[in-house]
């Protein structure tokens, strides 16, 4: 993770919003269909998708960007999320790109 970011808990959370941990935790997933643990690495690999494209930082960069400090398990979630590892991912979306004019 990089300096600054501090990973916020589900009792955390649920404080601020006026909830216990577990009435929170009912509610997100009533809302958005995924448990909040689910929905955070969901929101991570969005932003890893977003900087595999946007980028060529190294893939242990980018886990370090999106929260991961362990690489590898960034990219075995990456490949939960996606089906793909983060390499494949750039490069089908390198392959992909449409040629800007």
């Amino acid at each position: 993770m990089r300096p600054g970011r501090e990973a916020v808990s589900v009792p955390e959370l649920a404080a601020v919003a006026g909830f216990s941990p577990s009435d929170f935790s009912t509610r997100f997933r009533a809302v958005t269909g995924f448990s909040v643990v689910e929905y955070v690495k969901r929101l991570r690999m969005a932003r890893a998708r977003q900087l595999l494209i946007a980028s060529e930082a190294s893939v242990a960069d980018l886990a370090g960007e999106v929260g991961y400090a362990d690489p590898f398990y960034f990219s075995r979630q990456f490949r939960a999320v996606t089906g793909l590892s983060p390499r494949s991912y750039r490069e089908r979306a390198t392959e992909e790109a449409v040629p800007l004019e």
